[in-house]
Order: C-alpha cells, then structure tokens, then sequence
C-alpha cells in the first residue's frame, strides 16, 4: 500500500468535486455548513477546512465572508469534466462508505489510475431501484463501476442501456467482474490459526447477502473442514459489518459461555469491535484471545494490539480494476470475465500461540 496514502481531508476534497461535476452542488449553489460536513464525514473542522482550500485554490468553491463556502459562479471543474472521458464509482446507497478506511483506499488508487489514462473520476450512490440516476449515468460517462452489492434490478437495467461497466466485488453471469479471492484468504487465516495450536475458532461475518462476506463464511466453513478442526454453529454470528457489531457479536460470544481461543471476522472494523469487547470482559488480546481480520486496512498497523489481517494491496487492486474497465470497452458481450485478485495473510500483533 502507498505509504502516502490519501488524508481523510483529499476524500472530502474528491467527494464534493464529485457532487458539483454531478450538479448535485450547481454553480452558485452554498455548500453545507462546514459544521455539517464535519458531522457527515465524522471528521474535525480543521480537515473540513483543508479540503475546502483545495477547492478554493483550484477556482472550483469560493468562499463568501459571513455566509460560508459555495460553488464558483464559473467553475473551471465543470468544463474539465464535460470536455473529459468519465469514469462513474457507484457504490449502493445507504450508509456513505467512500470515507470507509478499506473503500478509500481503493477509491484514491483507482482515481489515480483514472488520471494516468486519461479519465475523470465521478462518484456516486444508487438504490436498488434507482433507474433514473442509473440513466443518467449512462449519458455522463464512458464506463461505470459498481463496487458493491447495487442490487440484481440495477444491474439489468445497466445491460439493457446497454452500459459498459464493471462489477467489483460482486458478480453475475454476463458481466465483468473483480474480486478478492476470499475463500483463500479466509483458508490462510485459518491455517495460521491452526498453525498455532488454536482448534476452536470463532468466527463473526458480515451481512451474508454480500458477495465478499457470503465468500469469507463458505472460506471459513470449508477450510475449517479441511484442517480438521470443529465446525460449530454456537461459535458463528452474522452482523452489520460495523464496529459497533462487531462489538455486540463479541460481548454475546463470551456471554453465552462460548469456548474458544481465536476468532476469524470478515473485516477489520469487525475484528476492530471484538478487540475492543474482549479487552472490556478482561480478556487479553492475543494472550487470551487471538483475532484475524480481513481487508489489511491501514489501521491493523496503528491499533494496540496491531490487527493481523488478510488483504489485497489496494493499488495492485485498483489498478485490476482499470484493466477490466479498458476491456469493457471493447466487450461486445461475450460474457462473463471474472478477475480474482489473491490476498495476503499480514501477521501482526493480535496473534499468538494458543494456551
């Protein structure tokens, strides 16, 4: 991973670009109050700012003394964008992700991918039945790249405008697709577990109506068999993938008297929250209780214990995905292409030795 990886202030910075190429923000159009934005993006004002000066200095935002911050009468994004080729990063709608530490980091190696071949980058959320949005994609940009579960209805909608895109993490039988290769990474997870001494390993999944986490428990289930270790229901739990289910997961794992020494979740904020559960019980993390998480976010290296993780390196990640957006160009059809990009075991602190 990019050591100079994109600060939370650049993300703000490239989400409100965005949304005023988009006219979500239109010429002349204020701003959300800078105490608002710090609230959306869960951030302090002085990042708020940063960003906002970025703006400034490039004549995209200008700032209007005693009423805040609002788009330049005369933005000269909004003529790079029309005379440019368009890439749109469509993520489903709900919760906005793009300030999520593992999508970011996909977002600002795609973006610079983007640039090197030519492409604006515009992003975007969609319901499941949004076609209105979808067209209007499709009359904005040359290729469009779904990152997510969008939903099947969207995805038909996209094959009937005849739209060139891209499916990342996700599939289907007629697209073009990247994906992590989950199961590998959840068998290496576990193998090191096992490695370690460690037989009863819980393991905490995300929502499994998602491609990566219906991926990661069949990799668990699988590899759990195949090393010959106890497969126990009582020892699973599905959440919301978030920290703070992650968190209740935990507390109910070591509250119904679960027996275990290690524990597998299908993401870092996951594994995250259960550090945090475990350590509020008493128990020690690894002495205790060992935890793998998966997706390598770069806050495994700046937790205590620092999170032993499963991962793909983000800018070899984004940069699959750009050969497969050059190749929806020219795909006529033909099919279904599936990329699967294989992700390492980074061991960490979070790990030991079972007692």
């Amino acid at each position: 991973m990019d050591k100079r990886r994109q600060p939370k202030y650049q993300i703000i910075y490239s989400d409100i670009k965005n949304k005023i190429s988009e006219k979500i923000y239109p010429q002349g159009c204020f701003l959300p109050s800078e105490r608002s934005m710090c609230e959306e993006y869960s951030v302090e004002r002085v990042t708020v700012r940063h960003a906002l000066d970025l703006l400034v200095n490039e004549g995209i935002v200008e700032k209007v003394p005693g009423s805040g911050s609002r788009v330049a009468q005369q933005s000269k994004m909004i003529d790079t964008v029309t005379e440019g080729k368009n890439i749109a990063f469509v993520l489903p709608k709900g919760i906005d992700k793009i300030t999520s530490p593992y999508i970011s980091e996909v977002f600002y190696n795609f973006e610079k991918e983007c640039r090197k071949h030519g492409f604006n980058l515009l992003y975007t959320n969609i319901r499941t039945d949004d076609t209105v949005t979808l067209e209007s994609i499709a009359k904005s940009s040359e290729i469009t790249v779904f990152f997510g579960c969008v939903g099947k209805q969207i995805i038909e909608y996209a094959k009937k405008l005849r739209l060139k895109y891209v499916l990342v993490s996700d599939t289907d039988s007629e697209s073009i697709s990247v994906v992590i290769d989950n199961i590998s990474g959840i068998s290496n997870a576990v193998r090191y577990l096992k490695s370690l001494g460690h037989k009863n390993i819980a393991f905490i999944n995300g929502k499994s109506s998602h491609y990566n986490d219906s991926e990661r428990y069949r990799g668990f289930v699988s590899s759990m068999f195949g090393e010959s270790l106890p497969v126990n229901d009582s020892l699973m739990r599905e959440c919301k993938g978030t920290f703070d289910s992650g968190y209740q997961c935990s507390i109910e794992l070591c509250r119904d008297n679960c027996e275990f020494t290690a524990l597998v979740a299908a993401n870092d904020m996951i594994a995250f929250g259960a550090m945090k559960a475990f350590m509020s019980l008493g128990f020690k993390v690894p002495d205790d209780i060992s935890v793998i998480g998966f997706d390598n976010t770069e806050q495994c290296s700046y937790s205590t214990p620092s999170l032993t993780s499963v991962g793909v390196d983000s800018e070899n990640f984004a940069h699959r995905i750009m050969l497969a957006c050059l190749e929806a160009t020219d795909n006529s059809g033909h099919g279904a292409v599936k990329y699967s990009v294989i992700p390492e075991l980074f061991v960490r602190e979070s790990t030991s030795k079972a007692k």
